[in-house]
């Protein structure tokens, strides 16, 4: 008769505690929004975060940039105005000479006429 006696201490089954745990740590954790996280983020890393002062200063030049641009622009198209309003002035001061020109020409092509009517006239007569 032969009988095995083991003296060990019983071990736990790990499994219950981890879960146990894992229940316990999902209890206490608060629910955040995005915008809260990333707000705490942006407080916690506001000085400490090259990166992000990096971008935010690219951010800031490029905002200068687009409004410099716009008042370039602004700019630009009031000179446009003003340039077009003396461009259709000149257009309508041209507009008329050529066709006072043209009247002075017409007129003096028929006077021509006339004239070339008259001599022709006289030759007959004489």
């Amino acid at each position: 008769m032969t009988e095995y006696v083991i003296f060990e201490e019983p071990k736990p089954n790990h499994a219950e505690f981890s879960c146990q745990t894992d229940e316990i740590a999902i209890g206490e954790v608060e629910t955040q929004t995005v915008e809260e996280s990333i707000s705490e983020y942006n407080h916690e890393n506001d000085d400490d975060d090259p990166e992000v002062s990096y971008w935010e200063a690219i951010v800031t030049n490029r905002k200068n940039e687009v409004q410099r641009m716009k008042r370039i622009n602004e700019k630009m198209e009031d000179e446009k105005t003003e340039k077009k309003t003396i461009l259709e002035a000149k257009q309508n001061e041209y507009k008329r000479l050529f066709d006072l020109g043209n009247e002075t020409l017409n007129g003096s092509k028929e006077e021509d006429e006339d004239e070339g009517n008259d001599n022709d006239d006289r030759e007959k007569t004489s």
